[in-house]
């Protein structure tokens, strides 16, 4: 869960607790409006929960391995370890989360009706306060997490890439098209227009008063249009990429750490002068362990003149290895899952290079096509 989860799932509760219910139950105690307002903000995260396992289960069942499930201000991600093969399987597993807060949705406001009675619909369009006084707990919270889920599925389904919807036209114009390229970029495309019409309507809000409306719109179509470019500029970057090797963009000028050097003069005489971050320790010609500026900077200054490299190296077992082969297109999945930022590159069982993001980046400017 990243930390912004604990922002809206307070914001929800606090609306909820204070707003929405003692709008529906005057006669409720803060108390009750409290409980049920925790407890339906931790259903309704549990929905979003289910909406992403939704996502994963499918692509599980598609053959696609998943890193992680992360929750996070607008929702949460599912992390694929690959891109779908297909355009079909593309469709499964983006319409797989809608599908989920559908049913979700559907089934809430199935279960409040029939708490609720057949006629609860023709009462509350005649007497809406009276009526709602009238529901439970239980029907209460239903009655608010059916509706939402249904507008979750609506948001997500907007035509504008990374949202599912946006997956979904992705699917739909690579399988017309054949070219999943092309068929991201338009769908990108799609995203900003429609993040961009969100700003603009924040706006609009914003300029009539409604001034929390306007900003929430502001920051969702902001997001939605930074997932978008980030999402173009990784789609442009794999395809760069293709048909190269790690060989061609590693960092072959990188130094390698003596283990039996004291740390105030390797800093002095080495780390000073290079942009190197990581550095290979090696001990009488192998390559033992490595050592992180971090690493460097945790020991004493008062301490760096007795101890040795060797001393603080982390073991070969905490490093990242790559081939020199590896395709391309895969060079930045395994550096997002590098702890570092920065890995070692093995050929015939030696380290022969180093590969960092800044060394794509520069493969990159002098590769423009």
């Amino acid at each position: 869960m990243h930390f912004s989860v604990l922002l809206i799932f307070g914001l929800v509760a606090f609306s909820l607790a204070s707003y929405t219910f003692p709008g529906w139950h005057p006669d409720w105690s803060p108390a009750l409006n409290w409980s049920l307002g925790l407890a339906t903000a931790l259903l309704f995260f549990i929905s979003l929960l289910l909406h992403e396992l939704a996502h994963s289960l499918v692509a599980k069942w598609k053959g696609i391995e998943i890193d992680r499930i992360t929750l996070f201000l607008f929702g949460g991600v599912s992390e694929l370890k690959s891109d779908p093969k297909t355009a079909g399987t593309e469709f499964l597993v983006a319409i797989a989360g809608p599908a989920m807060s559908v049913l979700i949705g559907v089934v809430s406001i199935l279960l409040a009706s029939l708490m609720v009675g057949p006629d609860f619909t023709r009462r509350v369009s005649e007497h809406p306060e009276a009526t709602m006084k009238t529901l439970g707990a239980l029907p209460t919270l239903l009655l608010w997490l059916g509706p939402i889920n249904l507008v979750l599925a609506a948001f997500n389904m907007i035509p504008g890439f990374p949202l599912d919807g946006g997956r979904v036209l992705r699917s739909i114009l690579w399988a017309i098209t054949g070219d999943l390229r092309k068929a991201t970029m338009w769908a990108t495309t799609a995203g900003k227009v429609i993040a961009f019409g969100l700003m603009g309507l924040g706006g609009i809000e914003i300029f009539y008063g409604g001034f929390i409306n306007g900003l929430w719109m502001l920051f969702i179509g902001w997001f939605l249009y930074s997932a978008a470019r980030n999402s173009a500029n990784q789609m442009q970057l794999r395809t760069s990429l293709q048909g190269h090797h790690l060989s061609e963009l590693m960092d072959t000028g990188f130094a390698f750490a003596p283990a039996d050097v004291d740390i105030d003069s390797f800093t002095r005489e080495l780390v000073m002068h290079r942009s190197q971050s990581l550095w290979p320790v090696t001990q009488d010609g192998e390559v033992i362990g490595i050592v992180t500026l971090d690493d460097l900077a945790e020991v004493p200054p008062e301490a760096r003149a007795h101890i040795k490299l060797g001393k603080i190296a982390r073991p070969l077992d905490d490093v990242d290895f790559v081939s020199a082969d590896l395709p391309g297109e895969e060079i930045m999945r395994k550096l997002a899952e590098s702890d570092y930022g920065v890995m070692l590159v093995l050929e015939g069982g030696k380290v022969v290079g180093l590969i960092r993001q800044a060394d794509i980046m520069r493969w990159m400017v002098m590769h423009p096509g």
